[in-house]
């Protein structure tokens, strides 16, 4: 269940094979600016892949950085390879 959040903003849904080191809160940041948050994190329940159905909230000021090809990154270097739905 997603937490509750007070800053508005658009959220963002993502696919990735793991999950690992993702927790909810965590930022979601651009050049080292937090420019959003990790509100959900689930198993995909509608994949046959098993992988992980992340939700992001990127704040009002910053959903224009957000495009069709934009591509989001583990903090940790190694690529979270996910894609917007």
């Amino acid at each position: 269940m997603p937490k509750l959040f007070l800053q508005s903003g658009k959220r963002f849904h993502l696919t990735a094979e793991e999950g690992n080191s993702l927790r909810l809160g965590s930022p979601v940041l651009y050049k080292q600016q937090k420019i959003g948050e990790i509100v959900d994190i689930q198993l995909n329940a509608k994949s046959t892949k098993n992988n992980m159905a992340i939700e992001l909230l990127i704040y009002e000021q910053y959903t224009d950085l957000i495009k069709n090809n934009t591509r989001f990154y583990n903090v940790s270097g190694f690529q979270l390879d996910a894609s917007l739905q």
